[in-house]
């Protein structure tokens, strides 16, 4: 939408910089979405080690993690 907008105004500088918001919210997601992955497996790890979830970390969710596949 705001790439859309921002053609529909005929100005290049406004193209490039709602392209550029584009491509540093897409950054910034990677980020927070590799981050909360790192602490999943961090809290994964502590579970499988220690058997303890951890805060804010049920453990019939870090259970479910193991289960058999079939």
């Amino acid at each position: 939408v705001l790439v859309g907008g921002a053609f529909s105004t005929h100005s290049i500088a406004a193209v490039v910089t709602a392209i550029g918001i584009v491509v540093l919210g897409f950054i910034t997601l990677a980020l927070v979405q590799s981050s909360l992955q790192g602490i999943y497996a961090a809290a994964l790890y502590r579970y499988a080690e220690e058997g303890e979830a951890g805060a804010g970390f049920p453990p019939a969710l870090l259970e479910r993690a193991f289960r058999t596949k079939g």
